[in-house]
């Protein structure tokens, strides 16, 4: 939810900084949206809460700084040119949003190794080879 309200604060506000106000979206969306779609994508595709968490904190981190650019391009330095910026915003992001979404991509991987062990250990007592190993075991062992 709070998402959806956040990218169509972002698409408003590029929207409203357009001449044709669909150009902004249009135009500019894909860079400036980018990464932030990105995010979006992988909290669909990665399940874990930690994942979860971790880009939410990401998006949350470019969405203030997308925020900050668009203050500066449009209201502390402005120029005709200046929003040329706006185009930029997403690849300079990267350095910090690819090691967050690999950390997501981690945090998963984790939690799927974590619940595998779980689920062999709750298994293995219920394994016939285990139960038959056990008890040829118990076996050996009573006969002494």
């Amino acid at each position: 939810m709070l998402a959806g309200v956040v990218w169509l604060a972002v698409c408003v506000a590029l929207a409203l900084k357009s001449d044709p106000m669909l150009t902004g979206i249009v135009f500019f969306a894909p860079f400036t949206l980018g990464p932030h779609a990105v995010s979006h994508w992988l909290c669909f595709v990665l399940r874990s809460n930690r994942s979860a968490v971790l880009l939410g904190i990401g998006m949350l981190a470019y969405v203030v700084f997308f925020f900050v650019v668009y203050i500066d391009v449009f209201y502390v330095h402005m120029d005709p040119q200046s929003s040329i910026a706006l185009m930029f915003v997403g690849f300079v992001s990267l350095p910090v949003m690819i090691p967050v979404w690999l950390g997501a991509f981690a945090l998963e991987r984790g939690v799927k190794e974590r619940a595998k062990l779980k689920g062999e250990a709750a298994a293995g007592g219920n394994d016939p080879d285990c139960v038959k190993e056990r008890a040829s075991g118990d076996l050996a062992h009573s006969s002494r």
